[in-house]
């Protein structure tokens, strides 16, 4: 009944538009996260003994992370509007950014929060591409 009154039923499942948006809201978790601890973190880095090289690169990478996150954020939430914006396989390929900075991140740090949170956005994008309709190719 929901999704006859939303619209969210039409030319799409119900489930894999609900799992976009759901990480589309991990990913600006992820985002905002990021982006309130780089001040701390830049505060730390101007004070360590690294050179000015690699504590300037540290502070670039975190912000990157920050970026890398809020397009995510954008595409995913886009694809809970208009899912076929983009092929399932492009989908599955964005999964894999928060996917490898996950696994990054668990090799170097173990459990973080970062962590959890990119792991469950790539989760929920993967089971998002799994419930997508199969959609005959429109050109046979």
């Amino acid at each position: 009944m929901i999704c006859a009154l939303s619209g969210l039923g039409e030319g799409m499942g119900f489930v894999s538009r609900l799992m976009f948006g759901l990480a589309a809201l991990t990913l600006a978790l992820a985002t905002i996260l990021n982006t309130l601890a780089f001040k701390a973190m830049a505060a730390v880095a101007d004070t360590s003994n690294l050179p000015v090289l690699y504590s300037g690169a540290l502070k670039v990478l975190w912000l990157f992370d920050s970026i890398t996150c809020a397009v995510l954020t954008t595409v995913f939430g886009l694809a809970t509007i208009w899912p076929r914006i983009a092929a399932r396989g492009i989908y599955l390929l964005l999964m894999l950014i928060p996917g490898g900075v996950s696994a990054l991140l668990y090799m170097q740090y173990g459990p973080a929060m970062g962590a959890h949170i990119g792991a469950a956005s790539a989760a929920l994008i993967f089971l998002g591409c799994l419930t997508m309709p199969i959609v005959p190719n429109e050109r046979d």
